[in-house]
C-alpha cells in the first residue's frame, strides 16, 4: 500500500494538462503577470481557478477569452 504524502505541493501543471499557470498564461497571451491580476481585478480576463494558493486558468477558458477579444476587436473595427 502506499502511503499517501499529507500534502502535495502544485508548482507547475503537467505538460500535457488542461490547466495553464499564471506565468504560462501570460507568455502566451503577450502580457505580464500583473497586467493579467490587474484584469481579473478590473473583472475582465479568463475565467480562473484556485488549487490551494496557485492560480491557473483552463486551457478552453483561455481560448474563449482569445475569441470574445477577437469579436470585440471586429465589432470596435465596424464601427
Amino acid at each position: 500500500m502506499q502511503r499517501l504524502k499529507r500534502k502535495q505541493v502544485i508548482n507547475s501543471p503537467q505538460p500535457n494538462s488542461d490547466l495553464l499557470s499564471v506565468k504560462q498564461l501570460a507568455k502566451q497571451a503577450g502580457i505580464s503577470t500583473p497586467t493579467l491580476f490587474r484584469l481579473w481585478k478590473r473583472g475582465e480576463g479568463p475565467k480562473r481557478i484556485k488549487i490551494g494558493s496557485k492560480v491557473f486558468v483552463t486551457k478552453p477558458c483561455y481560448e474563449e477569452w482569445i475569441k470574445e477579444l477577437s469579436e470585440e476587436s471586429r465589432h470596435a473595427t465596424k464601427l
